[in-house]
């Protein structure tokens, strides 16, 4: 075998997952059928209009973006936003739009999404790596990803340092973590329930002007 022949299957191979001791993994790049990566701006401040969710259809798409265009507090980023996301319009009856939404307590950090793998059980993974500077800026920071997601897709695993999020591919579902124990959307707590799929949420009465910042106050 010649050398350059040997030197591109090990890169191959390490393409798909080379731990530390060079050792290889069972990682594997997700096929595009699967997911794919809409380029839409990383960082904007107008991401905090929104939380995770997921757009099934024209409809769906439609009036997310209505609801964007009456937004404030925007940089310059909502058109092209937008465009990226009626881009992949045509798409919607084979693939799913999953927007996740990072939010960072200072601009200094920064993060680094991977390209999607498949785990050894064959489940959608995105490694998001991020870097934490001892001293940094106070400010808020807000971030999104966009993917098209096949509609056969069940979740998707997203990996945030030591945090895993693990997002279902419906958008009944999508804002509450499947591994989150106990999630607060700024004003109710919700909780999931039996049978599987199921949400319980209190029914507190919120204006929009009294809404908190949405979380997953406890982790499974």
């Amino acid at each position: 075998m010649k050398p350059h022949t040997l030197i591109s299957i090990m890169f191959v191979f390490c393409f798909s997952g080379c731990n530390g001791d060079g050792n290889i993994s069972q990682l594997q790049l997700a096929p595009d059928n699967r997911i794919e990566q809409i380029n839409i701006p990383f960082y904007e401040h107008g991401y905090n209009n929104f939380s995770t969710q997921v757009i099934e259809s024209v409809g769906d798409l439609d009036a997310f973006q209505q609801q964007v265009n009456m937004q404030e507090g925007w940089n310059n980023n909502r058109a092209e936003f937008l465009l990226e996301l009626n881009k992949n319009s045509a798409k919607l009856t084979q693939y799913n739009i999953l927007l996740f939404r990072l939010t960072a307590p200072s601009g200094s950090i920064t993060f680094t999404p991977q390209p999607p793998v498949l785990d050894n059980e064959g489940n959608l993974v995105i490694d998001i790596h991020h870097d934490v500077p001892e001293g940094g800026t106070a400010d808020m920071a807000y971030y999104a990803l966009a993917y098209l997601v096949n509609k056969s897709v069940s979740q998707v695993n997203f990996l945030i340092g030591e945090r895993k999020e693990i997002i279902a591919n419906d958008k009944k579902l999508a804002f509450f973590p499947l591994n989150c124990a106990s999630y607060y959307d700024g004003c109710n707590w919700c909780s999931h329930s039996e049978p599987p799929g199921g949400i319980r949420c209190t029914e507190r009465f919120c204006s929009i002007d009294n809404y908190g910042e949405a979380k997953c106050e406890r982790w499974e």
